[in-house]
């Protein structure tokens, strides 16, 4: 491909700034204004108010009207009807209503601004323009209609105007501090917008719309991390909100955490099924986790919901392209681009996919048009990519270089007039650009193999051996990149590495190269896929990769992905015999050993696991990843000792690692270590700020060492961290148990499960808690959802009916006795304290619940 497609998201001060409330916000004098000689009218007026602000358009309409036979040209009376007829739908009453106003008054600003926020519910963004300028000429200081221009000006994205405005709106509001952020982040001025996105924060805590407007803002300015926290206040202030969780899905996937995406949207969509744009979000986090299968699921069913909907054909097509499918992605964009002609996004995926297809001709016109449209540093390198592929080095350059001309610092037109230098023997002049290109994006996979490339020719192996490892990171798939590592290994005859990475790059080779696949009516075939079962899409799997296999028995992947179809429909020995099939035809290379047990310890076959880790350290002894993978396998076995022996082993830069430090932290206190511990959880925490997992780890090592009060500061600190953390609510209901603050765990417990009620570990938790505090009808009642929600989850769940049967006819008879103590509520529970030793099974129990995954 080109260059990786992706979904615009364009977010609009109307769409983000939630405190403005309503476009038409009742801009009237106070009802004393009525007019002289009719007090009942004020009286009818400010009934009218009192029935709108209650949703009763009806009785406000009655009684405003009241109050205009009485006093007929009353400018308040008449605002206020215009108001509700706009609320009623009736647009062209309301527009008569504002017009007698102005008729009554001509200078009069309520009229206008309120006439103004009508236009601008009606999109007439001019007119709207017009009114709020039209106050302002009266009234210069006039808040509302300084905050509107200020507005408008942002939605035509004049940060510049717009800015003056706002700042005349005095003293400023929180919905104004809101646009101010929006305007500083469009000019620019990132760290101003920042200071004043914090200060309203902390000046607003508990304001849930404030925190998600903010976060839109931030999100949709490039600021994505400090959206995300924004957005994390929000969802803990008022947890299950559809809009809330969606936007924070969104800064999740603008940010590339495409785990927490997927966790935070499935919330979304299990509030709103056929929300289109929700689908939409979801099938972007799949696709990148590779989950196609489900993305393409999720893509069907919002295109039959929104066929016309230019989004969901854009993405449907990406993935189409991603999988080299061409030619079925052409009709889906030939749609998209007839629907919306100019958008840029289709026009490009278009153009790419009538090259990839060999419609060249149809590629050029698609890419002259969009350069027309967007002529902007990608569109250009369309096109020099374009001539690039056609052997046209001297046109190439010369759209690359407009490209430059248009934005410097564009990675992909760097690395690609890099790449015609050194063709052309410039080798200078290519590693220069190379060097920028990596400067703009240190991940670039092609240009870090290409001046890794440049290097072994001018054989300075060491600085060749630093990129390739990087680039290997950033593409592990490569045949190439481990061929190159082996030879500059061997140049500086490093034998025991060269002779690992030639295996790796053997294994990699015999894979199948991915290439356009011909038009077979691939949306069918997936559509025809999706509507079966997961165990029956398995079945279908496995008929054609084992005829694969057949047919080709040394492509590695295939093996790997009939070994992986296998594990799902639970056929444990035949997985185990395709694995080691994928060891013999690997010749045992560590990648793909370790690879074969990361499998295996997918599904919980921890044994199998260890022997392909152990394999993988026989090819390399220095593999930090096998070492680490080795010790989590024996962690999750129960064998500590084990675990802590090949940690220890690990070097001290994989040491210095967030995941790694954690295993090494909780490992240590199941040992018993619990000093070590804490300071290895410590330096996670330091390494990774952000992942609510350290905390709850460091607060239950805390527990386990009778330290409550720190456990309560490390779980504070977490909170503030990340604010809609369900694990951390979940840490905090541990500690209060622990704490014997019965009624607090019980309320994180259920905070918890809203927060997170994908999570097995809060249901486990508030059932226990449930059960050992005897109210047996909530236990039973958790259970239950329990059951529904994860039919083949790790509970017996018919195991713990039968206990809880027998512990309700237990209470039953008990509680026809004298004497029952408890702490009774108003909701006709009782709740029983707990002795020191179910305290103690209880804090075990968390331990063991603390480490599994939603």
């Amino acid at each position: 491909m080109f260059i990786r497609i992706k979904t615009r998201r364009l977010a609009s001060l109307a769409a983000a700034v939630l405190l403005a409330g309503c476009l038409l916000s009742a801009r009237l004098a106070m009802p004393q204004d009525a007019g002289k000689g009719h007090p009942s009218a004020a009286a009818m007026f400010t009934q009218a108010r009192e029935s709108l602000a209650r949703g009763d358009t009806a009785a406000a309409l009655k009684a405003v009207n009241d109050g205009l036979r009485l006093a007929p040209h009353n400018v308040t009376g008449l605002n206020l009807l215009g108001i509700i007829l706009a609320r009623q739908g009736q647009r062209a009453q309301a527009l008569a209503a504002f017009g007698d106003a102005l008729k009554a008054d001509p200078q009069s600003a309520e009229t206008h601004d309120n006439l103004g926020s009508f236009y601008e519910g009606e999109e007439k963004l001019d007119l709207a323009e017009n009114e709020f300028r039209a106050t302002l000429r009266a009234y210069p200081a006039d808040r509302t209609a300084n905050y509107n221009v200020g507005a408008l000006l942002l939605l035509h994205h004049d940060a510049q105007r717009a800015l003056p405005y706002l700042l005349h709106v005095q003293p400023p509001d929180v919905t104004t501090g809101v646009a101010l952020v929006e305007a500083n982040i469009e000019l620019h001025r990132t760290s101003k917008a920042i200071a004043l996105a914090r200060s309203l924060s902390a000046k607003s805590t508990q304001d849930a719309r404030l925190h998600f407007s903010l976060g839109v803002v931030l999100d949709s300015g490039g600021q994505h991390e400090i959206a995300i926290h924004e957005l994390e206040m929000a969802n803990a202030l008022k947890p299950g909100y559809f809009t809330t969780l969606r936007q924070l899905g969104s800064a999740y996937l603008n940010a590339g955490d495409y785990a927490k995406a997927d966790r935070v949207l499935t919330q979304a969509l299990a509030i709103k099924p056929d929300s289109v744009d929700a689908l939409g979000l979801e099938a972007e986090a799949y696709s990148h986790e590779n989950k196609t299968l489900e993305a393409f699921q999720l893509l069907f069913k919002a295109r039959k919901l929104a066929p016309e909907n230019t989004g969901i054909i854009y993405l449907l097509a990406g993935l189409s392209m991603k999988l080299a499918y061409y030619s079925d992605a052409i009709p889906l964009l030939e749609q998209g681009v007839k629907l919306a002609p100019k958008q840029p996004d289709l026009r490009a995926a278009l153009g790419e996919s009538y090259y990839q297809a060999g419609k060249i001709e149809d590629a050029f016109d698609q890419f002259r048009t969009l350069i027309q449209l967007d002529p902007s540093a990608s569109s250009y390198a369309f096109m020099g990519l374009f001539y690039l592929h056609q052997g046209q080095f001297t046109q190439a350059q010369e759209y690359f270089e407009k490209g430059l001309q248009k934005n410097p610092g564009d990675a992909q037109c760097l690395y690609n007039l890099g790449a015609i230098a050194d063709k052309q023997g410039n080798f200078a002049g290519g590693q220069k650009y190379l060097e920028e290109a990596l400067a703009a994006k240190p991940d670039y996979g092609d240009a870090l193999y290409e001046l890794a490339s440049a290097k072994i020719e001018a054989k300075q192996f060491a600085q060749a051996i630093v990129l390739l490892n990087r680039c290997a990171k950033a593409d592990p798939n490569k045949a190439r990149t481990y061929y190159k590592l082996a030879v500059a290994e061997r140049s500086l005859h490093q034998t025991e590495a060269a002779e690992r990475d030639f295996k790796v790059f053997q294994t990699l080779a015999k894979n199948p190269a991915s290439m356009p696949m011909p038009f077979q009516d691939f949306f069918a075939t997936v559509q025809q896929k999706v509507s079966l079962s997961p165990e029956q899409q398995a079945e279908v799997d496995l008929k054609g990769l084992e005829e694969s296999v057949k047919q080709h028995p040394d492509q590695p992947r295939l093996i790997y992905l009939l070994a992986e179809t296998y594990l799902k429909l639970g056929q444990t020995s035949a997985a185990g015999g395709e694995l080691a099939h994928l060891c013999q035809v690997s010749s045992g290379d560590a990648r793909t050993m370790t690879g074969a047990g990361v499998l295996l310890a997918r599904y919980k076959l921890y044994p199998d696991a260890i022997q392909y880790f152990q394999m993988a350290l026989a090819a390399d002894p220095n593999s930090d990843d096998a070492k680490y993978d080795l010790a989590d396998a024996y962690y999750e076995t129960r064998d500590y000792a084990h675990a802590l022996e090949w940690l220890q082993q690990i070097s001290p830069q994989g040491r210095n690692d967030p995941f790694t430090l954690a295993l090494l932290g909780d490992t240590e206190a199941r040992l018993g270590h619990l000093g070590d511990a804490e300071q290895a959880l410590k330096q996670a925490i330091q390494l990774s700020p952000d992942d609510d997992s350290h905390y709850v780890s460091l607060a239950l090592t805390e527990i386990l060492s009778g330290d409550l009060a720190a456990a309560q500061q490390t779980l504070a600190e977490g909170r503030s961290r990340v604010p809609d953390s369900g694990r951390i609510a979940w840490g905090m209901g541990v500690l209060s148990v622990m704490e014997g603050d019965n009624a607090q765990a019980e309320r994180k417990f259920e905070q918890a499960l809203d927060l997170m009620p994908q999570w097995e570990s809060s249901y486990s938790a508030l059932g226990t808690f449930y059960f050992d505090t005897g109210q047996v009808a909530k236990a039973q009642q958790t259970l239950n959802r329990y059951a529904e929600l994860f039919p083949h989850g790790l509970l017996n769940v018919n195991s713990l009916r039968s206990v809880l049967a027998d512990a309700a006819h237990e209470q039953a008879g008990q509680s026809e006795q004298p004497g029952q103590t408890g702490q009774n509520r108003q909701d006709g529970y009782t709740i029983q304290p707990m002795s020191p030793q179910t305290k103690s099974q209880f804090l075990a129990m968390a331990l063991a619940l603390e480490g599994i995954n939603p």
